[in-house]
């Protein structure tokens, strides 16, 4: 089996795991981050010092300047998440690897039911006309409909790392007005030449910095505040694909 035959099977494997949830009765769990040390453990792991995640952990491959996440500053895994956590840093670093309106990417890491994740920019994202941030995670349509396969995420931002201003989401379908994680992300590093900055080119969700009060950000925090789609497995929350600066200031 090739890597993109292996790749559709898992995500139509997915999304006929929800249609199958959607038909039986609601129970999920209660959301937020595992009631254990485990989390704890990984986000010393990523960054290298302690569960405060003070210092970041750079990408080997990362570069000053770059437009895109250079660094995992923290790292807090909610319940059932691990999908991709073998892969970070890199795996959230430098530009999007999209999956299209069919597909969403593998190249995520998994938030889990209310886990949140915090990235350094390589350069700070500036107000400027329009959208100045973009961020990507993997949604995709189920067949035949205009309505995607969606976990939501809300979006804070930070000029120095400490101090936070989170963005207006609300993660009601089919909408999920404000968050992250709603729109398919196209632009692919590996596969085609979509400008991942160009918020009409790109795909993802695209935040405005003005709409806050924010005249600058450096530090991106995601948290995510959808329902529990992991079925068991360890792709629950948020799945972060990267994160590119629109507008700064140059």
């Amino acid at each position: 089996m090739s890597r993109t035959e292996g790749a559709l099977g898992v995500r139509f494997a997915r999304a006929s795991l929800f249609l199958l949830a959607v038909g039986c009765a609601s129970h999920d769990a209660p959301r937020g981050p595992r009631p254990d040390t485990a989390a704890d453990a990984f986000v010393a792991d990523v960054t290298g010092t302690d569960a405060q995640g003070t210092d970041a952990l750079p990408s080997d491959a990362a570069t000053a300047g770059s437009p895109f996440a250079v660094a995992v500053v923290r790292f807090e895994p909610g319940r059932n998440a691990g999908f991709g956590q073998d892969r970070l840093p890199d795996v959230v670093l430098g530009p999007p690897r999209g999956g299209g309106e069919a597909m969403g990417s593998l190249h995520v890491v998994s938030l889990g039911v209310g886990g949140l994740i915090e990235l350094e920019l390589g350069r700070d994202a500036v107000d400027g006309p329009g959208p100045d941030l973009l961020v990507f995670e993997n949604p995709f349509f189920r067949a035949g409909s205009t309505e995607s396969f969606a976990e939501p995420g809300a979006v804070a931002l930070s000029a120095d790392g400490m101090h936070w201003t989170e963005l207006p989401c609300d993660p009601t379908p089919p909408a999920y007005t404000g968050c992250a994680g709603a729109r398919p992300v196209f632009a692919n590093a590996e596969t085609n030449g979509l400008d991942p900055r160009d918020p009409d080119e790109a795909g993802g969700d695209a935040f405005d910095l003005a709409s806050v009060g924010l005249e600058r950000a450096r530090f991106v925090r995601i948290r995510d505040v959808g329902p529990d789609r992991s079925f068991g497995g360890n792709a629950g929350g948020f799945d972060l694909d990267a994160v590119a600066v629109v507008h700064d200031g140059s």
